[in-house]
């Protein structure tokens, strides 16, 4: 879903160098399409997300990297 908005070139979320895309127009978007439950409350553009050597993102350091914006109350 997030990666057919115009502006995003793979998610979790690199955004394209010539995109302008915000953060609010993404959870807008979600909004449309998605299940209340699966609207992300954050979006976060990174410049490169951290791979293992077959190419897979490693969500866990994604996590570790991030804690401290998911946690609850924030």
């Amino acid at each position: 879903m997030i990666d057919t908005a115009p502006g995003v070139a793979e998610s979790a979320v690199i955004r394209k160098p010539e995109a302008a895309v915000s953060p609010k127009e993404l959870i807008v978007r979600a909004k449309e399409l998605l299940a209340n439950y699966k609207v992300p409350k954050l979006v976060l553009f990174v410049g490169d997300l951290p791979r293992n050597t077959p190419g897979k993102i490693q969500k866990n350091l994604l996590r570790a990297t991030f804690k401290d914006l998911a946690t609850p109350g924030r």
